[in-house]
């Protein structure tokens, strides 16, 4: 198995996943209640992001993106 793939190196990337999570739910706050969201999209682009900043450490900004 890759060593990106490993138990521990998975964990110590838990506090940039909450980051990027908790950024996309402060973004839909902003947005309001009465807005309608793609949760689908949403996840996709905080997914995308994470996966950017862990494998190259890149982020494209994807979750920012509207």
């Amino acid at each position: 198995m890759h060593e990106m793939c490993c138990v521990q190196n998975i964990k110590k990337k838990y506090p940039l996943v909450l980051s990027r999570i908790n950024q996309l739910v402060e973004r839909i706050k902003v947005l309001g209640p009465q807005t309608a969201i793609d949760v689908d999209q949403a996840a996709l682009r905080v997914t995308l992001d994470v996966i950017g900043l862990v494998s190259v450490g890149s982020s494209q900004r994807a979750a920012g993106a509207s």
